[in-house]
């Protein structure tokens, strides 16, 4: 049975030498919070106010894939899931007004979207036997597979770790840049982006479900020798 997993590329080149295991989400927030000088300790709060995933997720021994590529292509936006989350808890550790409504901060999302640049977004295509499955489980699939083939739509599939699975293509994307992040590193109000686009000098983008974006090797030719220097770069 044919699944796919969004990952990074630094995790994929574990995934592929050493196979799917659950990666230790503590030490990848230890990892993050030490390299800005903080503790997980003192993450932890802004880690659980903010609704981080990886917190919620329940500790057990599955692996997740999805059953649509683009599915899978929309988390790989934002693997590793648990560095994903301390990079957001390190931004606004000293920013607490920004909470609740941190997801509309266009400086938290360009800060965390720069330091991932150097690892770009993967999807990992796999083989699953249907006999790890029962018999629900091989429905859902069946039916996604079937009816939401060419579609953005995707059902989460929890696999056993122990299960056997067999990596049978690795995808390499780039990173994604919503509509409101792209006015943000850009500079450009709307109007302006659309003249871009007439001129043929900026792209339609690419749509999943709802959401607009483009990618990150485009939206960095459109950037002014100033806005890169005010953006870090």
């Amino acid at each position: 049975m044919l699944l796919y997993h969004g990952t990074s590329a630094s995790r994929a080149a574990i995934i592929r030498q050493e196979g799917f295991r659950r990666f230790d989400r503590e030490a990848e927030w230890t990892a993050v919070a030490s390299t800005f000088g903080y503790t997980v300790e003192e993450l932890t709060p802004t880690l659980e106010k903010r609704g981080s995933h990886s917190v919620s997720r329940d500790e057990d021994e599955f692996i997740y894939f999805t059953t649509g590529f683009a599915h899978a292509a929309s988390y790989a936006s934002r693997a590793p899931e648990a560095a994903w989350d301390a990079l957001w808890s390190v931004f606004l550790h000293d920013k607490p007004e920004l909470l609740p409504k941190w997801n509309l901060s266009d400086d938290g999302h360009w800060w965390v979207l720069r330091h991932r640049l150097d690892d770009l977004p993967v999807v990992l295509s796999v083989e699953v036997s249907e006999q790890h499955f029962d018999a629900e489980t091989l429905r859902r699939v069946q039916f996604f597979q079937a009816e939401h083939k060419e579609s953005d739509n995707g059902s989460e599939v929890k696999v056993s770790e122990s299960t056997p699975i067999e990596v049978v293509a690795q995808t390499t994307l780039d990173h994604r840049v919503d509509a409101q992040l792209l006015k943000f590193l850009t500079g450009f109000t709307s109007d302006e982006l659309v003249e871009l686009s007439q001129r043929g000098l900026l792209s339609e983008g690419l749509l999943y479900r709802w959401e607009r974006y483009w990618n990150w090797v485009e939206v960095e030719e459109l950037l002014t020798d100033e806005r890169r220097r005010a953006l870090g770069l």
